[in-house]
């Protein structure tokens, strides 16, 4: 069975190994006999009010529609999008432009993929609360529980609740981070393997933290305006300024060289 080896301090400060394997058929099994308990539980629980304590994602979706948060035109946006996007992103692939052109088709790209995630927002920050949600969260639970070995091989936590109440263990949520990655690709360095931030990195206009960077190394906006590390505009000096380049204090406020008032 091949293990991957996660070392840290527990809770109590203790170091300890714990080994994530990878998920058999079995593990699966049992994982989807668990959320399916879950699933049956809670979809008969109520609010106070005698109403379903949690939703479908469809029927989330009919309310969000009723209330004017989602309607059939922030749909087609979102497909649109999507094809915005990869048509962009095949311009920057092929190359043979201008650097200055290839930074524009990359800042293009970001702005219609910030848009995108500001329409999927309003249906994802509800999206916890479903009953769908509730059954995944359940089965990864589970998985967790079954895959987190000691170095013994036998599981760290004798039965799920137990895991549960054990949650916030820094070593357990890095082997719950690993076999996400494991599971899903998930990738904490995703947002750096974008295409647009790839052509970004290597052409030097943002550093490994994607933060606009000028040839000097010295940060700046996306239209190039030198800031601060915290984002605001600054001169040459370093000093804060507005978009104006007049100067500012250290709580943004404009600096104006006092006179005294003169007597009518």
């Amino acid at each position: 069975m091949k293990t991957e080896e996660i070392k840290g301090l527990n809770l109590k400060g203790e170091m300890v190994t714990y080994l994530v394997k990878r998920p058999t058929s079995v593990d699966y099994q049992a994982a989807q006999l668990y959320s399916n308990k879950i699933a049956a539980k809670i979809a008969q629980q109520v609010d106070d009010e005698d109403r379903p304590a949690f939703l479908t994602r469809a029927k989330v979706r009919e309310l969000l529609t009723k209330t004017g948060e989602w309607n059939d035109d922030m749909e087609k946006e979102l497909v649109s999008s999507a094809r915005k996007i990869l048509e962009l992103e095949r311009k920057l692939a092929k190359g043979g432009i201008k650097k200055s052109e290839g930074k524009a088709l990359a800042l293009e790209i970001k702005n219609v993929r910030a848009r995108q995630l500001e329409i999927l927002g309003k249906t994802r920050n509800m999206d916890e609360f479903t009953l769908e949600a509730q059954v995944e969260n359940a089965n990864f639970d589970y998985l967790i529980f079954s895959c987190i070995l000691d170095e013994e091989g036998n599981r760290v936590y004798k039965n799920i609740e137990e895991y549960k109440e054990d949650g916030n263990d820094p070593v357990t949520i890095a082997c719950a981070s690993r076999l996400a990655e494991i599971l899903y690709g998930y990738n904490p360095d995703e947002e750096k393997n974008l295409p647009e931030n790839k052509f970004l990195i290597k052409y030097g206009f943002v550093d490994k933290e994607l933060r606009f960077i000028d040839k000097d190394g010295n940060y700046v906006d996306s239209r190039g305006r030198r800031v601060d590390k915290d984002g605001h505009l600054v001169n040459e000096k370093g000093e804060q300024v507005d978009i104006n380049n007049e100067r500012l204090d250290e709580n943004g406020n404009p600096i104006e060289e006092f006179q005294e008032f003169i007597d009518d």
